[in-house]
């Protein structure tokens, strides 16, 4: 017996599928069972594309070809391994199939077409073969030709497209560009070339080599002056990945093409993102590789431009600007250039943690380098616009290389604040922890460090950087809030050892300085449990913390919230509390007490007896 249409499992109840008509009508229809040898074994669908593997079963090509590319290597229904991957058409069931989907009638289900079949390797191999043959003849119009077909088969589906890349096209694209890139008359050809190139990569060594060629080099430079925004782009990729050679040869033909202006201007011009991405890369490659070629850049503006990048750029492209920053302050003279302009220094410091990985990096580099080679007044400026809070911030999170490099800053940074007076410290700190906590993204970034528990130190470190946030600047308290620290907080009361546990429980007594704080804390039910069960458990900080959030607790709440901490066992707490003695927390323990004993007056009789005073018997 066959399955019903649309059925996904063996023995499911039959479903009926109606096409798109009015309710009467489709409740008129008769139920359409689907052969079985029209199935397909993985999904129990109609089989659109039949195919035959190595075994010798028919599946359909979308269900075969994903169960392939989850890693199996068998057969479905034999479990045999397969001898290839290969699958043939079986254009006798295709054909059955749609003589079925005819003869049942169109209103129900429609006759599948005829699939395109999918490139093979052995044709990809037959087009790179005549493509080479008529490249060496120099034969113009049936290289065109190809490359028109090359560009129809890409266009078809990802399975051609891959099925091109992997198998050699793009080396023979090469030979073909480095043929014809000394005639004038063959721009179109090329154009199309280059077209087809930017989605080859990898192109691999040996392709970029002959793309490194002089004729090659200059073609694709003259593309990068062309009116044509879409060639220009194409061709700043290119270049982008022949710079990345590194060789001598190649930027000595950047430096005679007057590539540096033209990627200038393609910056300048905005094109697209991806054009701004390539040839900010190509620049920072071409002053990496041949620092002297950066006189050429400065002399066109190429600091304002990156610094305009940095600014309205998204990450991506100021990523890239960071890097271009970095690279020209290789050479004493882009250092001297870079200082000309007051906004360099202030991005540089805003841009770390904010950007990516290689954002950082690049910013922590940059002000490395300025400070070496600048005097006292540099170092004094980075640490004036909170470098020095960011430093220890990237210590925190761990960039590898870019850790060393921010221990090197912090010692010239700590060094130079040895010199400034305790007033300009003083005032310094103040400003710099308020401008950090204001920052874009730094709460969600530390939530999320915390949140990911890295290490015992990370997550100290984070709960320490909120908590003086919060008390530095408590309106920002509200986007912590937004974002979860109450609940991330508690779970790390619950869980964490006691140096975390230490830090958390200030984290909520931070939070508890604003109206909107307390308000969040409150929601949280195992907020004032978890307070008095950690009084005198954790360590003397944690205890000063548990009663401060207590008293602020029940300072702002009603009657309520004091019989909730007595019931808790909170009264006898703050008399161990006064018996230890821990300076300023027994004047905040004894304000509690007083609270605490007014309330306990208005409570029913049976307050004190089911109390039983049991943590006063508890060792401590």
């Amino acid at each position: 017996m066959g399955f019903t249409w649309g059925m996904r499992l063996r023995g499911a109840s039959k479903k009926k599928i109606a096409p798109v008509m009015s309710w009467s009508e489709s409740t008129s229809e008769p139920d359409i069972t689907i052969p079985p040898e029209f199935q397909c074994p993985i999904s129990i669908d109609l089989m659109k594309d039949p195919v035959i593997i190595s075994t010798g079963i028919t599946y359909d090509r979308t269900s075969i070809e994903k169960w392939i590319d989850s890693g199996n290597n068998t057969c479905p229904v034999t479990n045999t391994v397969l001898t290839t991957f290969d699958q043939i058409p079986n254009h006798t069931i295709r054909k059955m199939i749609q003589g079925w989907c005819v003869e049942i009638g169109s209103s129900l289900i429609e006759r599948i077409p005829t699939p395109r079949v999918p490139l093979m390797p052995c044709e990809v191999y037959e087009i790179c073969r005549k493509l080479s043959s008529a490249t060496r003849r120099g034969d113009y119009e049936k290289c065109e030709e190809i490359i028109w077909r090359i560009k129809k088969l890409e266009k078809e589906s990802e399975k051609n497209r891959n099925c091109i890349i992997e198998n050699g096209v793009a080396l023979v694209l090469c030979d073909c560009f480095e043929k014809f890139s000394a005639d004038e008359k063959s721009t179109s050809i090329l154009g199309k070339i280059l077209s087809l190139l930017t989605w080859m990569v990898p192109i691999g060594w040996e392709g970029l080599t002959t793309l490194a060629s002089a004729s090659s080099f200059r073609c694709i430079a003259g593309f990068l002056r062309s009116k044509d925004d879409t060639v220009r782009e194409n061709a700043a990729f290119l270049l982008k990945e022949i710079l990345s050679l590194e060789e001598t040869q190649v930027h000595a033909f950047a430096e005679e093409n007057g590539v540096a202006a033209a990627f200038l201007k393609l910056i300048r011009d905005s094109v697209s993102s991806s054009a701004t991405r390539s040839s900010l890369t190509a620049v920072s490659q071409m002053v990496l590789a041949k620092p002297e070629i950066a006189s050429e850049f400065l002399e066109i503006g190429l600091v304002n431009q990156t610094v305009e990048m940095i600014i309205d750029g998204e990450n991506s492209v100021c990523e890239k600007a960071l890097a271009v920053l970095d690279a020209v302050c290789e050479t004493s003279e882009g250092i001297e250039e870079v200082r000309k302009n007051a906004l360099v220094m202030p991005l540089l410091v805003k841009k770390i943690l904010k950007v990516s990985e290689q954002g950082t990096w690049s910013s922590v580099s940059a002000i490395l380098k300025l400070c070496k080679a600048g005097n006292a007044s540099t170092v004094e400026e980075a640490v004036r616009l909170g470098a020095f809070q960011k430093m220890f911030l990237v210590l925190q999170v761990g960039y590898g290389e870019v850790k060393e490099k921010a221990t090197e800053l912090l010692k010239m940074m700590n060094t130079q604040m040895k010199l400034m007076s305790d007033d300009e410290i003083l005032s310094l700190e103040e400003t710099q922890v308020h401008a950090f906590a204001e920052e874009n993204g730094v709460a969600a970034a530390f939530l999320k460090l915390i949140r990911d528990s890295v290490s015992s130190s990370a997550t100290r470190s984070s709960l320490t950087a909120v908590s003086q946030m919060v008390l530095a600047k408590p309106e920002i308290a509200s986007e912590f809030l937004e974002i979860g620290l109450v609940n991330q907080t508690v779970e790390m009361i619950i869980d964490g050892e006691n140096s975390v546990c230490e830090k958390a429980l200030a984290v909520l007594d931070a939070v508890c300085e604003t109206s909107e704080g307390i308000e969040e804390v409150r929601k949280n039910a195992l907020v004032m449990p978890l307070l008095v069960k950690k009084i005198l458990k954790v360590s003397e900080q944690g205890t000063w913390s548990s009663v401060s959030a207590i008293l602020k607790l029940c300072k702002a709440g009603n009657a309520s919230t004091v019989e909730e901490a007595v019931r808790l066992g909170a009264f006898q707490k703050m008399f161990l509390v006064l018996q230890v003695g821990y300076g300023e927390v027994k004047e905040k323990a004894t304000e509690l007490l007083k609270m605490m004993n007014t309330q306990m007056k208005l409570m029913s009789d049976d307050v004190d007896s089911s109390m039983e005073f049991k943590y006063l018997k508890k060792p401590f």
